[in-house]
């Protein structure tokens, strides 16, 4: 119900690194086009806060510590994560909306169905679009490889996992 902006393609490590100091890898360390994948939810939350302190915006989320140690929580100073004008994750529902980009199919390439759903090889509704168990080689790999969503969007479903401000909590949605 409100509009909102969200990056291209995940985080890099390059990026990470620039505004956080180090680098979060497991896969490819070392590559700044791949994407930060070693990262936990509070970092996250502070590498927005970062972006938001380099653009002079307000941060959205009350951090301690740094680096991996960090711990943080939403600001209390707004009622919901939409009020907040600094950078933030996006919500489980913005999400989900930009990942579909539109689209009201599994994936905007096409339905999974059981056999896709499993590691096979090759796979035609994943292999263009995603990085996923059947064709990563078990690494992730440097981010916009692969075809955008309708909205430009890279990497939405597979080679790492993103993060959401509210979290996900594996609920049924209608």
């Amino acid at each position: 119900t409100r509009g909102f902006a969200i990056l291209s393609t995940e985080v890099t490590q390059g990026e990470f690194n620039v505004r956080m100091g180090y680098t979060p890898a497991y896969y490819h360390a070392g590559c700044a086009a791949c994407p930060a994948e070693t990262v936990n939810w509070h970092e996250a939350a502070a590498y927005c806060n970062a972006l938001s302190t380099a653009a002079g915006r307000p941060s959205c989320y009350t951090c301690s510590g740094s680096g991996a140690s960090v711990s943080c929580s939403p600001s209390g100073t707004y009622a919901t994560p939409y009020d907040c004008p600094g950078y933030r994750l996006p919500t489980e529902a913005e999400w989900e909306y930009a990942a579909r980009a539109g689209d009201t199919r599994a994936t905007y390439n096409g339905e999974l169905d059981s056999g896709h759903l499993l590691c096979e090889t090759p796979n035609t509704v994943l292999d263009p679009i995603a990085w996923f168990c059947g064709n990563s080689g078990s690494a992730s790999h440097a981010v916009g490889t692969r075809t955008p969503n309708a909205w430009g969007l890279y990497d939405m479903l597979g080679n790492v996992w993103e993060w959401c401000h509210d979290w996900w909590d594996g609920a049924d949605y209608p």
